[in-house]
Order: C-alpha cells, then sequence, then structure tokens
C-alpha cells in the first residue's frame, strides 16, 4: 500500500455550519510554525470529520484520541491506514481541491465553528486508485494561561492502493512505436 506522506492544507476556514465561537485566525493553522489558530474558552474535541465534494461527511473519529485538549501542543491522529471514515471516497473525490476535514471543539455546553480544511494537494494518487485509509492530525493543546485551545497546524496521509497503470503503459508505448 502507497501513501501520500503528510499533506498541509492550502485552504483554512472558520465555517459557521456548526457551532458558534469562531476561530480566529484560522490560515495560521496551515504549517507546524507556533503560529496558532485559536478559539477561547474550549477544552475538548467535540468533532473530526472529512470534507468530501465540500460538505461534511462520515464517521466522527473524535473519540480516537481523550476527549481532553492536552496542555502542551501534541500531534493527535484520527483515522488510520485502514480507516475510511464510514465513506468509500474515490481518487478523484480526494484529489479535489474541496477535499478536507473539519474539527469542533467544545466546553460541553458550546461548541465552536468548524476549522474546516481542504486544498490539500493529493496529486501523486494515481487515476483509478483504491483509497484504503485517511488519517488527519492536527499539533494542537489547551492554553490554561490563554483560555484558548490553539491549532498548529493540519496535515492529512491517504493510503491508496492500485490506479496508475495506464499511464506506465501509455510511458511504454510512446517508446515503443505504440506496439505493446
Amino acid at each position: 500500500m502507497a501513501d501520500t506522506g503528510t499533506v498541509a492544507p492550502g485552504t483554512l476556514a472558520s465555517d459557521n455550519s456548526h457551532g458558534s465561537s469562531a476561530w480566529s485566525n484560522p490560515t495560521n493553522a496551515t504549517s507546524d510554525d507556533g503560529s496558532y489558530a485559536t478559539v477561547s474558552l474550549m477544552t475538548d474535541v467535540e468533532v473530526v470529520k472529512l470534507v468530501v465534494s465540500g460538505s461534511v461527511s462520515g464517521d466522527n473519529r473524535a473519540s480516537d484520541n481523550a476527549a481532553a485538549l492536552p496542555g502542551s501542543e501534541t500531534l493527535l491522529n484520527y483515522g488510520g491506514a485502514a480507516i475510511l471514515w464510514g465513506l468509500t471516497p474515490t481518487a478523484a473525490q480526494v484529489k479535489a481541491s474541496n477535499f478536507g476535514c473539519v474539527l469542533a471543539v467544545w466546553d460541553g455546553v458550546n461548541a465552536s465553528e468548524y476549522l474546516k480544511a481542504t486544498n490539500f494537494d493529493f496529486s501523486v494518487i494515481p487515476s483509478g486508485s483504491t483509497i484504503n485509509g485517511i488519517k488527519v492530525g492536527y499539533g494542537m493543546f489547551y492554553d490554561s494561561f490563554a483560555f484558548l485551545a490553539k491549532v498548529d497546524y493540519v496535515q492529512m496521509t491517504v493510503y491508496y492502493t492500485g490506479g496508475g497503470v495506464l499511464k506506465t503503459v501509455g510511458k511504454f508505448a510512446g517508446k515503443l512505436g505504440g506496439k505493446i
């Protein structure tokens, strides 16, 4: 099984289709650089889902880790090499700019808006591949001094098999004068 390696999103936004507390500076969560997307007073992970064709979809994987955010920045992974989140995404869907993930945190009563990450560059996945699993990671923690949930970075890895046969055949066909 192949994988894409860890890929960062190209687009991050606070999505008000969930919760009531907006994320400040959501684009700060594009890379592991100590620059944070933040939301006030939220201490627990409530929702971690995929975004497929622009819609929040699939199983909520928030229970893959402890609900409470750690007290120092930690990479928390959700999903994995053989986890499809209750979906059957195609290679074309995963490679689309409107594929991604969402995170919502809460305090037990009030929830944040989604921190929505999309526009991952999964162009390395050959057309026709079978998607076997998806892992989403967030470098995040709860800053108890500032009373903020902080996300430093979002990353995703897609695991896949197959695909690419036609590209390889086409490459050799050109070298053989089209005779295969």
